[in-house]
């Protein structure tokens, strides 16, 4: 990333054990090719065996908002 920027979060959608999807920031992100990988950032409510602190691997179609702090200023898909 350019000097400045940092702190990169994708917030990645989930299904849930009732059948519908939970939204969960994904920190530390890191791309691995054609997917990234990154660190569960909340604990989850309703998804089966996933927890806050959890290593996982995001598809890109699963990225429902990302955010990153530049110069300071917290940017989002909604506010950039």
């Amino acid at each position: 990333p350019p000097p400045g920027w940092s702190d990169f979060s994708l917030k990645v959608v989930f299904p849930t054990r009732q059948g519908s999807f939970e939204h969960i920031w994904v920190s530390n992100v890191e791309s691995s090719g054609s997917e990234y990988i990154g660190i569960v950032g909340n604990d989850p409510y309703n998804v089966e065996g996933l927890k806050y602190g959890d290593p996982i691997k995001i598809k890109i179609v699963d990225i429902t908002d990302w955010q990153y702090i530049k110069h300071g200023k917290r940017m989002n898909l909604m506010k950039s």
